[in-house]
């Protein structure tokens, strides 16, 4: 990992001896140094455009989500948290051939140049302005009480928590929320040992019935939403 950047770079490298009379008079060395280069650029967002316009099938031209293909607004995602999840899809750490939609994604990161391309989208994607809240409806019953469990770590209005490496949750929907928490619950999520920000995660939901899913993702979907509008009397 570059400090600097918070590049990742894994290469193979060969360091060829030429010995004489028990000395070293030749030394040679053979590196993917434009790997290595690579992990030292910082993030393009220009870069990241031009790689982006592959999602936007997806999730919108200003990842704005789109619920009939399942793909989850990206727009006001922390950009560390969305690099994260790019390198865990590459690395078949996310998207298990069970879990449909996240199999997909597999293949749409792995086609990204690299490491530095997974950095330079999730830099492009962060500098998007995050779309207008669509209007809440009314809060489901025990929605509130059942998401306690969940605010100490994603906060009381599912703002997310970076120092736990917690994501925002409240602009994800619904329909998105009730899947990852079914993935979780599967072992499809959280399972893999480098993954401990999963592992946290599905350990904490074994601790809520299974029943009260529904409700929670109901609930963090009214939090990301605007004022309900006024009742005509």
């Amino acid at each position: 990992t570059v400090k600097s950047t918070g590049g990742h770079y894994k290469v193979a490298n060969v360091h060829i001896f030429k010995v004489v009379g028990n000395r070293i008079v030749r030394f040679e060395e053979y590196i993917d140094s434009g790997t290595v280069a690579d992990a030292f650029a910082p993030a393009s967002a220009s870069r990241g455009q031009a790689f982006y316009t592959t999602c936007a099938g997806c999730h919108g031209n200003q990842a704005e989500g789109n619920a009939d293909m399942h793909a989850p607004r990206l727009a006001g995602l922390p950009e560390s948290y969305l690099i994260t999840q790019l390198r865990h899809f590459r690395a078949c750490i996310r998207g298990k051939p069970e879990d449909f939609y996240g199999y997909q994604m597999v293949g749409r990161a792995n086609a990204l140049l690299g490491d530095r391309g997974v950095r330079d989208v999730a830099r492009f994607i962060a500098s998007l302005q995050p779309p207008a809240p669509a209007r809440a409806g009314p809060a489901p019953a025990g929605g509130e009480a059942a998401y306690e469990t969940c605010a100490a770590c994603h906060g009381t209005k599912a703002e997310g928590n970076s120092e736990l490496e917690a994501p925002p949750l409240h602009q994800l929907g619904a329909q998105y929320l009730r899947t990852q928490l079914a993935n979780f619950r599967k072992g499809l999520r959280g399972m893999d040992p480098k993954d401990e920000a999963g592992a946290q995660m599905r350990a904490a939901i074994e601790q809520v019935p299974e029943a009260k899913d529904g409700a929670i993702a109901d609930y963090i979907a009214t939090l990301g939403a605007g004022p309900a509008p006024a009742t005509k009397r």
